[in-house]
Protein backbone atom coordinates (compact mmCIF):
# COMPACT_ATOMS: atom_id res chain seq x y z
CA UNK A 1 0.00 0.00 0.00
CA UNK A 2 1.40 3.31 -1.09
CA UNK A 3 0.09 6.78 -0.32
CA UNK A 4 0.25 9.83 -2.60
CA UNK A 5 2.94 11.53 -0.45
CA UNK A 6 5.14 8.41 -0.67
CA UNK A 7 4.72 8.32 -4.45
CA UNK A 8 5.54 12.01 -4.85
CA UNK A 9 1.95 12.69 -5.89
CA UNK A 10 0.74 14.96 -3.08
CA UNK A 11 -0.75 17.29 -5.69
CA UNK A 12 -3.50 14.75 -6.49
CA UNK A 13 -5.14 15.38 -3.10
CA UNK A 14 -7.26 18.47 -3.75
CA UNK A 15 -7.42 21.38 -1.32
CA UNK A 16 -11.05 20.67 -0.44
CA UNK A 17 -10.14 17.04 0.41
CA UNK A 18 -7.30 18.20 2.70
CA UNK A 19 -9.72 19.90 5.08
CA UNK A 20 -9.97 17.74 8.23
CA UNK A 21 -13.55 18.97 8.74
CA UNK A 22 -14.57 17.67 5.30
CA UNK A 23 -17.86 15.80 5.28
CA UNK A 24 -16.54 13.67 2.42
CA UNK A 25 -13.47 11.78 3.71
CA UNK A 26 -11.80 9.39 1.29
CA UNK A 27 -10.42 5.91 1.97
CA UNK A 28 -7.13 6.24 3.81
CA UNK A 29 -7.66 9.95 4.43
CA UNK A 30 -6.46 9.76 8.04
CA UNK A 31 -3.03 8.41 7.04
CA UNK A 32 -2.68 10.55 3.90
CA UNK A 33 -3.66 13.79 5.63
CA UNK A 34 -1.33 13.02 8.54
CA UNK A 35 1.55 12.49 6.07
CA UNK A 36 0.71 15.71 4.22
CA UNK A 37 0.81 17.66 7.49
CA UNK A 38 3.88 15.92 8.98
CA UNK A 39 6.54 14.85 6.46
CA UNK A 40 8.34 12.77 9.12
CA UNK A 41 5.50 10.23 8.91
CA UNK A 42 6.52 9.39 5.33
CA UNK A 43 8.95 6.48 5.77
CA UNK A 44 9.61 5.59 2.11
CA UNK A 45 9.66 7.56 -1.13
CA UNK A 46 9.56 6.77 -4.83
CA UNK A 47 13.01 7.16 -6.37
CA UNK A 48 14.85 6.39 -9.57
CA UNK A 49 17.83 4.03 -9.77
CA UNK A 50 20.46 3.65 -12.44
CA UNK A 51 22.62 0.53 -12.62
CA UNK A 52 25.17 0.63 -15.44
CA UNK A 53 26.24 -3.03 -15.15
CA UNK A 54 24.37 -6.31 -15.16
CA UNK A 55 20.75 -6.94 -16.13
CA UNK A 56 18.00 -4.40 -15.41
CA UNK A 57 16.31 -4.73 -12.02
CA UNK A 58 12.69 -5.83 -12.43
CA UNK A 59 9.58 -5.59 -10.28
CA UNK A 60 10.07 -7.15 -6.85
CA UNK A 61 13.87 -6.96 -6.81
CA UNK A 62 15.32 -5.95 -3.45
CA UNK A 63 17.17 -2.67 -3.07
CA UNK A 64 19.97 -2.95 -0.50
CA UNK A 65 22.63 -0.81 1.09
CA UNK A 66 26.21 -1.79 0.29
CA UNK A 67 26.17 -3.64 3.65
CA UNK A 68 23.27 -5.84 2.50
CA UNK A 69 20.46 -4.18 4.50
CA UNK A 70 17.21 -4.26 2.47
CA UNK A 71 15.93 -0.67 2.18
CA UNK A 72 13.40 -0.94 -0.64
CA UNK A 73 11.78 -2.74 -3.56
CA UNK A 74 11.90 -2.13 -7.29
CA UNK A 75 8.50 -1.50 -8.89
CA UNK A 76 9.65 -1.37 -12.52
CA UNK A 77 12.84 -1.44 -14.53
CA UNK A 78 14.20 -1.69 -18.06
CA UNK A 79 17.15 -0.94 -20.32
CA UNK A 80 17.03 2.69 -21.50
CA UNK A 81 18.33 2.88 -25.08
CA UNK A 82 18.58 6.70 -25.01
CA UNK A 83 21.15 6.69 -22.22
CA UNK A 84 22.44 3.13 -22.72
CA UNK A 85 21.99 2.23 -19.04
CA UNK A 86 19.60 0.19 -16.94
CA UNK A 87 17.02 2.27 -15.11
CA UNK A 88 14.47 1.33 -12.51
CA UNK A 89 12.03 2.93 -10.13
CA UNK A 90 11.12 1.80 -6.66
CA UNK A 91 10.29 2.73 -3.11
CA UNK A 92 13.28 3.34 -0.87
CA UNK A 93 13.23 3.95 2.87
CA UNK A 94 14.44 7.31 4.14
CA UNK A 95 17.28 8.43 4.35
CA UNK A 96 18.64 6.07 1.67
CA UNK A 97 16.54 7.75 -1.05
CA UNK A 98 18.78 10.81 -1.45
CA UNK A 99 20.06 11.51 -4.95
CA UNK A 100 23.57 10.12 -5.45
CA UNK A 101 23.30 7.44 -2.74
CA UNK A 102 25.16 4.28 -3.71
CA UNK A 103 23.02 1.16 -3.25
CA UNK A 104 22.77 -2.26 -4.86
CA UNK A 105 19.95 -4.20 -6.49
CA UNK A 106 19.52 -7.96 -6.25
CA UNK A 107 18.77 -9.49 -9.66
CA UNK A 108 18.47 -13.29 -9.89
CA UNK A 109 20.40 -13.71 -6.65
CA UNK A 110 23.33 -11.50 -7.67
CA UNK A 111 24.05 -7.98 -6.43
CA UNK A 112 24.72 -5.13 -8.84
CA UNK A 113 25.67 -1.53 -7.98
CA UNK A 114 22.99 1.13 -8.41
CA UNK A 115 22.82 4.86 -7.78
CA UNK A 116 19.76 6.83 -6.69
CA UNK A 117 19.07 9.18 -9.59
CA UNK A 118 16.85 12.16 -10.27
CA UNK A 119 13.78 11.46 -12.38
CA UNK A 120 12.96 11.81 -15.20
CA UNK A 121 16.04 9.93 -16.35
CA UNK A 122 16.13 11.71 -19.71
CA UNK A 123 15.93 15.53 -19.63
CA UNK A 124 12.73 16.90 -21.08
CA UNK A 125 12.27 19.99 -23.20
CA UNK A 126 9.01 20.93 -21.49
CA UNK A 127 8.66 24.28 -19.81
CA UNK A 128 6.06 25.83 -17.57
CA UNK A 129 4.22 28.94 -18.61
Amino acid sequence: ETTPPEAGLSWVVGKSRRDPASKNPFLGSEKVLAQLNDKTLVKKLRAGLMNPTGPPAREGADIETLDGLVVGKVTSGTMAPCIKKNISMGYINKPHNKQGTELQVVVRGKRYPATVTKMPFVPTKYYKI
